[in-house]
């Protein structure tokens, strides 16, 4: 199970192994502590190429699985856009992210967000200065 099979079944129809970078990773497992909010915290840099403080949906792509739905996209961004300004704060993108994986064990926590880092690093949208 991943962060996003709740959002994508229900929401929207779609399977999860298609979006959000669901599945195994075939980089090694980076060491974690176990503090789910630092591990998001860290993912968040990654993800903000422009190191705006913020994110927006094409970086927040970067997480996603090519040929992800776009209407996915949409949806889950929406979800996570609390105060529906069009970028994701890093409070917004912890907070959604926490609620959204705390059914999820540690193990299984750390492999979806391992999966997230290596598509955050291999997806940079912009040329960082």
């Amino acid at each position: 199970m991943c962060i996003r099979d709740r959002v994508s079944t229900q929401s929207t129809g779609y399977s999860c192994d298609k979006v959000m970078g669901c599945g195994a990773s075939t980089q090694p497992a980076e060491e974690w502590d176990g503090d789910r909010a630092a591990r998001l915290e860290q993912i968040f840099a990654e993800v903000d190429d422009n190191q705006s403080g913020t994110v927006d949906t094409k970086e927040y792509k970067q997480l996603l699985r090519d040929g992800s739905p776009e209407g996915m996209v949409a949806v889950v961004f929406d979800m996570a856009d609390e105060n529906s300004d069009g970028a994701l704060s890093v409070e917004e993108f912890v907070s959604f992210n926490l609620n959204a994986g705390k059914a999820l064990s540690d193990p299984e926590f750390k492999k979806q967000t391992d999966v997230w880092l290596k598509l955050a690093r291999d997806a940079v949208t912009l040329t960082r200065g």
